[in-house]
C-alpha cells in the first residue's frame, strides 16, 4: 500500500520528487534498516 502511493507520487510529478539517499549512507546510519523496511512491507501488505 505504501510503496504503491509513493510510486504514484513520484509517476505523477517524477521532476518534483525528492531525491533518495544512496543505500550505502542509509545502512551505514542503520544497520538493520534493510530488514525494517522488508517488515513494513510486509505488515502493509497483510
Amino acid at each position: 500500500k505504501g510503496i504503491k502511493k509513493a510510486a504514484e507520487t513520484i509517476m505523477g510529478n517524477p521532476i518534483g520528487a525528492p531525491l533518495i539517499t544512496s543505500w550505502d549512507r542509509a545502512t551505514s546510519a542503520i544497520p538493520d534498516i534493510l530488514i525494517k523496511i522488508k517488515e513494513a512491507v510486509e505488515e502493509d501488505n497483510k
